[in-house]
């Protein structure tokens, strides 16, 4: 039942292919947010902010950075899985 999140569009196709799984894409699949929302996920400088828009989707949930993981770090709600895979783990 696990969603994957991708923190780039790019990866969206692929992801959801490859995993069969449900994926939140950045404008493009199953997003419930706003730029202004993603970009509060993706600067993680408000926890409280980011914890509040990940409460709109199902858990468990994934988040996949794939080369972006060399531009973005996952906040301390994420367990690194490996390089490019993290699970959210806080309410």
């Amino acid at each position: 039942n696990s969603h994957i999140m991708t923190v780039d569009a790019r990866y969206a196709p692929w992801l959801e292919g490859w995993t069969g799984r449900r994926v939140i894409a950045p404008g493009i699949l199953r997003d419930a947010w706003s730029y202004d929302e993603w970009r509060v996920f993706w600067q993680n400088t408000d926890l409280d902010a980011q914890r509040q828009l990940l409460k709109r989707y199902q858990k468990p949930l994934y988040l996949f950075v794939g080369r972006m993981g060399d531009r973005y770090t996952p906040s301390a709600c994420f367990t690194k899985m490996n390089d490019s895979l993290y699970r959210y783990d806080c309410d």
